[in-house]
């Protein structure tokens, strides 16, 4: 069944969100926890409201917007995340969340009532944040963090994460107490751009999601000498930036000795210290990325990059230590939910192609607790995490129209 999709309302909604945390670039910056965010929430949480849902937030720090179905039980659920990278993109999330609000109001418009009831859920703080941990929100109701995690992680500030948990009126000790199983779903669809030259390129409308690649991520620390450049002859010097140069070079060298495999290494982070002109660096950090699918263990590469961190460090005389921030490994989706997102695209004649998710999602989490599946748009010239970042409208309507016959479907059948 096709359902009219209001697409001059969505862009409304859309428009407003994108001025929310806008950056003089064009992009958008609301950083998980900022001020900008808790005004996206506020934002999403009226529209929900008046979408004729009922609203609340979880323990984990998630909103909800519940539309009732016809019997009691579990709902079928959709949506994604308002946070952003810095000076990102306006498509990233807010597709997925306030498309979902929108096919609830379709829903409303076209008076459908389903057996089962539908919710929207606004994930808290899916991007990678100063506390080194994306998907919270996701990750903390599918019972994932522990105590250690909630009052030992601190930002470069100092400020803790229980800290900012407690400025959203979030309490650690509640997602410590939650229990998974109170918030099972039928099943989870999320639609996202896919940030990524594939559907692009193809000239393919629609993306049906086959798994969800998980990342290994760790803080390496490099502890040499902090000395005079001047007085410091070079076969003297413990230059512990120097170390962390050899090491970016290593995990771009063993990485690309997996591309076959399809595995990508990252270091987007690097922090220097002391970081002045005429004084080697004593202190280097840096965050080292590491994704790749369910055919291939990413354990591989990150041993190998271990081991040649270790050497290069002994042949250095810097110290070096190794942190784990997070190790998700890739997430099949549920093939009944991608058989109705199949079967849904049929009938709605409009082209699709199966592929991987080659970034990660709340919905890798939610596989924990529902059948999941995930729908892609296509991203122009592959951009995400940009203030170019752009998909068409015509493209999110497509992609609308397939979530809600598919929300429909699952939730009667």
């Amino acid at each position: 069944m096709r359902f009219a999709v209001n697409l001059a309302r969505f862009q409304k909604d859309f428009d407003e969100m994108s001025r929310i945390g806008r950056t003089p670039e064009g992009g958008a910056s609301r950083l998980s926890f900022s001020p900008a965010d808790r005004a996206a929430r506020d934002f999403v949480s009226t529209k929900m409201r008046a979408a004729g849902l009922e609203v609340f937030q979880d323990p984990a720090g998630n909103l909800h917007g519940r539309r009732a179905g016809t019997e009691p039980g579990p709902t079928v659920a959709t949506g994604s995340h308002s946070d952003s990278v810095e000076n990102g993109g306006h498509f990233d999330g807010v597709v997925g969340l306030l498309g979902a609000i929108e096919v609830m109001r379709t829903l409303n418009d076209a008076g459908v009532k389903t057996r089962r009831g539908l919710e929207v859920v606004c994930f808290l703080a899916e991007e990678p944040n100063c506390f080194g941990l994306s998907c919270f929100g996701s990750r903390a109701l599918s019972g994932k963090l522990n105590r250690s995690l909630l009052y030992g992680r601190s930002d470069r500030s100092g400020r803790t994460l229980s800290a900012a948990l407690e400025s959203l009126g979030v309490a650690p000790a509640a997602i410590l107490d939650l229990n998974p199983q109170a918030f099972r779903y039928h099943a989870f669809v999320e639609v996202h751009v896919e940030q990524g030259k594939t559907l692009f390129t193809e000239k393919i409308p629609l993306g049906l999601v086959t798994e969800i690649v998980g990342a290994y991520r760790y803080k390496v620390k490099f502890k040499g000498q902090a000395d005079h450049s001047g007085g410091t002859p070079m076969d003297q010097r413990r230059d512990a930036l120097a170390a962390a140069a050899e090491a970016i070079l290593a995990v771009e060298r063993i990485c690309r000795k997996y591309h076959p495999q399809d595995i990508v290494g990252t270091v987007g982070v690097i922090q220097v210290s002391p970081c002045m002109i005429n004084v080697i660096p004593g202190e280097c950090e840096i965050i080292i990325e590491v994704r790749g699918r369910v055919h291939f263990p990413k354990s591989t590469p990150v041993a190998e990059i271990k081991k040649a961190l270790q050497g290069l460090c002994r042949q250095r005389r810097v110290e070096l230590q190794i942190e784990t921030l997070m190790e998700d490994e890739s997430q099949p989706v549920s093939p009944k939910v991608l058989q109705a997102l199949e079967q849904s695209a049929i009938e709605l004649g409009v082209p699709f192609m199966r592929m991987p998710s080659r970034t990660g999602h709340d919905a890798m989490h939610m596989a924990q607790l529902a059948d999941v599946g995930m729908i892609f748009l296509p991203s122009r010239d592959g951009i995400g995490h940009h203030p170019s970042e752009w998909t068409d409208m015509e493209d999110i309507e497509k992609g609308l129209q397939l979530l809600a016959a598919t929300l429909v479907k699952l939730a009667n059948a």
